[in-house]
């Protein structure tokens, strides 16, 4: 249930990374956008480990999408 809340609040993460991303990207900061960019990408591997590890504790795990 734990991991579950995790998995959910590091959704919300990326999404609002990619956002902001992509605002930076609009205004001209590349440098800006690439940092947010390389944290989002980070943020999305994390995601997806924590996605493995709940479905090898226990196969019939809804998780929810976020």
């Amino acid at each position: 249930d734990e991991k579950q809340k995790e998995f959910g609040r590091i959704g919300e993460e990326v999404g609002a990374k990619f956002k902001l991303e992509r605002r930076f990207k609009s205004m001209g900061n590349s440098g800006a956008a690439g940092r947010v960019g390389d944290e989002r990408r980070s943020l999305s591997e994390k995601k997806q480990a924590l996605l493995r590890q709940i479905r090898e504790e226990n196969p019939q795990t809804s998780v929810p999408k976020c």
